[in-house]
């Protein structure tokens, strides 16, 4: 009998995660043994993708069912790779560690997709080792300036927990940060110990064999809600318009006399509001006490034009709400939204 149809667990989650990479038949032999049930892997090569779904007991009370995209990263899909890691809870990458520029690559990509990211690189160990790894490509390079987590693990189900534990302590504690980790993970733990005996030495250099990099389409100039916007430049800018709070360099706060708090998280342009007649609230039967702040959709209604490189569409999209918040400059249904969000039925 299938273990969930036995026990009745009190918190189930599911998640999408992403399999990225040149490593494409590694990539393939991972996804078939930590699976439930995937479609054909020849689906990758006709589609791009591959998904299986994963049953993951965290603990006896928590079950996560995982959807795993395992996404071809070879020259054919490049151009829509990003449309199918998007939505990702944790994105996995596999690195050769023959190729660990691409670690920088792969960075960078789905930071300019994403505005909130959890990264697992995975090294494929085969001659070297975590220690050179790290003192040779972490420690003298761009990558320098990152901070990676580090970590040896001896089987594919440790990435599972990795991903669980982050999405637990981030639902508890309201984190928005990214987090990025490598993982080394040795050839022969990817396999069973069986498996593995029996793979000819032909065979092991064709597991490894890995795709370069190909870079993706970027269209800054689309009003694209998933970019992510430089939030150096706009904080730069945001100190000309006036002092206004800049918290862990990526909230402004603008306090407005009439309406109350304003929240911008600048990585996506997404809006808050703690209304004015929430600041002091002693009302214990509010329904909103525990949740003070308000989201708020501002949205544009046409492009904006800079004559600086440095500004694209979704820096040009946040500095006019900012703008527009400051002068109160704001659409009506937004203003009426506002006005709502200031009555309380318990005065």
């Amino acid at each position: 009998m299938d273990s969930c149809q036995v026990l009745d667990y009190q918190n189930k989650f599911k998640l999408k995660a992403s399999l990225l990479g040149g490593l494409e038949n590694l990539k393939n032999i991972f996804q078939k043994h930590i699976s439930s049930n995937n479609l054909p892997i020849n689906h990758k090569k006709t589609i791009g993708v591959n998904i299986s779904s994963i049953y993951y007991d965290y603990n006896y009370e928590t079950r996560f069912e995982f959807y795993l995209w395992n996404v071809d990263c070879g020259s054919s899909y490049s151009s829509v790779r990003p449309t199918f890691y998007r939505g990702s809870e944790a994105i996995i990458v596999f690195i050769s560690e023959n190729k660990l520029e691409q670690i920088s690559s792969y960075l960078q990509e789905i930071q300019f997709h994403l505005p909130v990211i959890h990264i697992i690189f995975c090294v494929i160990l085969d001659k070297l080792n975590k220690e050179n790894i790290i003192k040779t490509h972490f420690s003298n390079n761009e990558l320098k300036e990152y901070s990676f987590e580090f970590n040896s693990i001896k089987t594919p189900s440790d990435i599972l927990t990795q991903i669980s534990d982050r999405f637990i302590h981030k639902r508890e504690n309201q984190v928005r940060s990214d987090a990025l980790v490598v993982d080394f993970l040795k050839v022969p733990d990817l396999f069973s110990q069986k498996e593995f005996i029996f793979l000819s030495e032909k065979d092991k250099s064709e597991l490894l064999l890995c795709n370069d990099y190909t870079e993706t389409r970027k269209n800054p100039d689309k009003i694209n809600p998933s970019y992510r916007a430089n939030t150096k430049i706009l904080t730069r800018y945001i100190q000309l318009l006036g002092d206004y709070e800049i918290v862990d360099g990526e909230w402004v706060v603008i306090p407005h006399q009439e309406y109350g708090n304003f929240l911008i998280w600048l990585k996506s342009g997404e809006v808050y509001i703690i209304p004015k007649i929430c600041r002091n609230c002693t009302i214990k039967k509010c329904k909103f006490k525990k949740v003070k702040k308000r989201h708020l959709c501002i949205e544009a209604s046409s492009k904006g034009w800079s004559n600086r490189v440095d500004i694209n569409q979704k820096e040009l999209l946040i500095l006019s709400k900012i703008y527009a918040i400051i002068y109160s400059k704001l659409p009506k249904d937004v203003i009426e939204k506002l006005i709502k969000f200031n009555k309380c039925k318990f005065r």
